[in-house]
């Protein structure tokens, strides 16, 4: 038989992996996914955790936290339900910390994208007018900067949740109990 933890980190892993590869795929995560964890964390708690009053308010806090984002057209809707159904796995003070982690990760990722995406500009840049002829490059200059700008894509935002989950269980099933075991 399987002990509750290891199907606990097993379950957690299996359907953030699962749903940031779906997401970095097809930019969307699937109902079929995200119900099913939901029940079955609800069911965790209720035969093996804290119960329904531990569940339902991480449902309620990781629902709720990407709802006012996705009505705002910041996120899609599996975003939301993956962080609600999480919730009911980590209770609300776990989710609300694999939130925070997770808007760090997706800000450095965002940052690191838009710092690389302006050096590959700068350098395409200065290597054009380079080629050119001093008028021509005047020119191809003014019309590289009226160019209308790319459409900003959106991040599989399933990817830092699947990191912030993977740290948030290292730490706090493996790590912290090993330590508070080592020191007494």
């Amino acid at each position: 038989m399987i002990p509750a933890k290891v199907f606990y980190v097993v379950a957690l892993l299996a359907t953030t992996v699962t749903a940031a590869a779906w997401d970095w795929k097809h930019k969307k995560i699937p109902n079929y996914l995200t119900v099913p964890t939901l029940l079955l964390g609800l069911f965790y708690h209720v035969c093996f955790g804290e119960g329904l009053l531990f569940a339902l308010p991480g449902f309620a806090v990781g629902f709720g936290s990407l709802l006012p984002v996705m009505l705002a057209g910041g996120g899609g809707a599996g975003d939301v339900k993956l962080m609600g159904a999480l919730g009911a796995w980590l209770g609300w003070r776990g989710i609300l910390i694999v939130l925070a982690a997770s808007c760090i990760l997706a800000t450095v990722v965002m940052c690191c994208a838009i710092l690389a995406r302006q050096l590959r500009r700068a350098l395409f840049r200065s290597s054009e007018t380079e080629s050119l002829p001093a008028r021509e490059s005047t020119e191809r200059v003014q019309e590289l900067k009226v160019s209308p700008p790319r459409p900003i894509r959106k991040i599989a935002f399933a990817a830092p949740i699947c990191l912030a989950t993977g740290l948030y269980l290292f730490y706090f099933e493996f790590f912290r109990p090993w330590i508070m075991h080592a020191s007494q």
